[in-house]
């Protein structure tokens, strides 16, 4: 038993649909990417310019981001070279920095003059404040 979808006469139609479908999945197999950027640098300290590790930068806008290794250097894609790239860590003013075409943009963090209140979990789980903690020698 033969199966023709389509009436006599008709197998150039049929010949054509079907190249016609094997160009359109072959051609987004080729599709041309979105341009990302890959942008390299570093984080340091303004004070020592020691490299800062575990620094949240993220890509403004959006929730790509990526963190610093253990010498203060990253690397991130970026959706196009005029993004704006938001750095943030504890202890530090948060910056965001505008990267006009750049792709190696190395910063340096400044130290932030908020104190944080220190608390002490117990193993009970119950905050208190550091110097109520008693201790025995």
């Amino acid at each position: 038993m033969e199966l023709n979808f389509y009436p006599k006469g008709k197998q150039g139609a049929r010949y054509i649909l079907s190249l016609l479908f094997s160009l359109l999945l072959i051609g987004n197999g080729f599709a041309i990417p979105l341009q990302e950027t890959r942008v390299t640098g570093r984080v340091t300290s303004v004070e020592d310019n020691a490299g800062l590790p575990g620094v949240s930068i993220v890509v403004k806008g959006s929730q790509q981001g990526t963190i610093t290794d253990a010498e203060g250097n990253y690397s991130i894609s970026v959706p196009n070279s005029n993004a704006t790239l938001v750095f943030s860590f504890i202890g530090f003013t948060e910056q965001e920095l505008p990267l006009n075409g750049r792709t190696i943009v190395n910063l340096g963090l400044e130290p932030s003059m908020e104190q944080l209140n220190e608390v002490v979990v117990t193993a009970l789980g119950i905050e208190r404040e550091e110097r109520s903690l008693g201790y025995d020698v």
